[in-house]
């Protein structure tokens, strides 16, 4: 049997040679650099040169009195994001205030424009809801020619003081100056609370499912951390 001053030693050496080999692996394990995803690019949409707008079909008798009108958001802000060369990591913050919204048609007199106008701010109480958003990230993406994708992104959209999820179809071109996407869906105002418009005493009504459609140009300036201003 070894004495205990032997036995202490062997432990001792024991010890210490686990220790440095844990010591080692440690040191090689952070010599391994580590794999950082490339930062997420963001790109502010250029507003003077985007375009959306609401697209209202009338129904029923009324068809003989009115015809479908085009509303326009005149003040939206908002940010599209995604990692270079993943284009599926797709997020889109978008900010519209609703009082901005304006009659695009142009054959109508000032005095019918007012009273629309005036009808369209009253029915989405802008006073009590001056914001309307939408909120997505995560995007089913299909290329379809070079730097051009048909993108499916699913959202949140926040209108009338009322949040519902929301599909949007998009076909995206990425540019070396910025990018360009164009789509549409589809929303039924009451699936938000809204009662749908009348005009005229009545006798022009609007369908309650409206047709949102977009041409949003975001130039090529990096943003990182930006996020859709509070209108």
């Amino acid at each position: 049997m070894a004495p205990n001053g032997l036995k202490i030693g062997i432990v001792a050496v024991l010890v210490m040679a686990v220790m440095g080999l844990l010591g080692r692996g440690q040191h090689a394990a952070s010599a391994v650099p580590r794999r950082t995803s490339p930062p997420r690019l963001h790109y502010q949409i250029d507003v003077s040169r985007s375009r959306l707008v609401v697209e209202t079909h009338t129904t029923g008798l009324s068809t003989m009195f009115g015809h479908d009108h085009e509303i326009g958001a005149r003040r939206f802000d908002g940010v599209v994001s995604f990692i270079p060369g993943a284009p599926d990591t797709a997020s889109l913050e978008l900010a519209v205030r609703a009082d901005s919204l304006v009659l695009l048609d142009r054959d109508v007199s000032e005095r019918d424009r007012r009273d629309i106008e005036r009808t369209i701010h009253k029915t989405l109480d802008t006073a009590k809801h001056p914001q309307i958003s939408f909120r997505a990230s995560g995007a089913k993406v299909e290329l379809v020619g070079p730097e051009v994708y048909q993108v499916n992104l699913g959202g949140e959209l926040y209108l009338h003081g009322v949040r519902n999820e929301l599909a949007i179809t998009a076909q995206v071109v990425i540019q070396a100056d910025g990018l360009r996407a164009k789509g549409s869906c589809r929303v039924r105002q009451s699936d938000y609370g809204i009662a749908p418009i009348s005009f005229a005493n009545g006798t022009v009504g609007i369908d309650d499912e409206v047709t949102i459609t977009f041409d949003i140009v975001a130039p090529a300036r990096p943003q990182r951390g930006a996020s859709a201003a509070s209108l």
